[in-house]
């Protein structure tokens, strides 16, 4: 279901469950669910995810026990975590082709360093665009844990670019050739918005 970071193994499996169900109580979740340690460990697992509102509570009637299940946002949460994983995933093995083409010769370095500064344009942007998510009604919790899962996968990608970069320093010359122009550019925009 959800194979990422941006929730806990104890929270797939509460995901996971109340997917496979249509609802269910507290009670029945917490016997399903074999490995808690307490009940009040399963509480605060279920909080946190209504913090982030993947899964809500409804009262049925006094007396009742209440029903649990997912929401909505939690449909949202699951397809934007999909793609970044996607997104993330290939962008992994266009760095891998990379260093392949580096390895065997087949690439200039000026073209290869350009290439990287290309994949770390990438990078930033999958991250960046989980950040500027549009829809408002989207509750900031949720993102933070897209955030984090975007920002170690970034941080996992640039060390795999500086071991690149260590074992072939050549490309180096072509990351500084277009990391310059995009700076250039930026700059004389920048510029632009001053004097307007």
């Amino acid at each position: 279901m959800l194979s990422h970071e941006a929730l806990s193994d104890r929270e797939k499996r509460i995901l996971s469950y109340l997917g496979s169900v249509d609802k269910c109580g507290f009670n029945e979740l917490h016997d399903a669910l074999s490995g808690y340690t307490s009940r009040q460990t399963l509480r605060n697992d279920l909080d946190r995810l209504r913090e982030m509102r993947l899964v809500r509570e409804i009262e049925v009637r006094k007396g009742v026990k209440n029903i649990i299940l997912l929401t909505g946002t939690f449909t949202k949460f699951k397809d934007l975590a999909d793609r970044s994983i996607a997104d993330w995933t290939e962008l992994d093995h266009q760095l891998l082709q990379l260093n392949q083409l580096v390895k065997n010769d087949e690439i200039e370095p000026l073209t290869a360093g350009s290439t990287v500064a290309f994949l770390i344009y990438r990078a930033a942007s999958i991250t960046g665009n989980l950040a500027f998510i549009a829809d408002e009604t989207f509750p900031i919790e949720a993102k933070r844990g897209l955030l984090k899962f975007s920002i170690n996968r970034f941080n996992s990608f640039l060390n795999e670019v500086m071991i690149l970069g260590k074992q072939h320093p050549s490309i180096g010359k072509g990351f500084e050739k277009i990391s310059g122009e995009i700076l250039e550019t930026a700059r004389r925009t920048l510029r632009k918005l001053k004097t307007n």
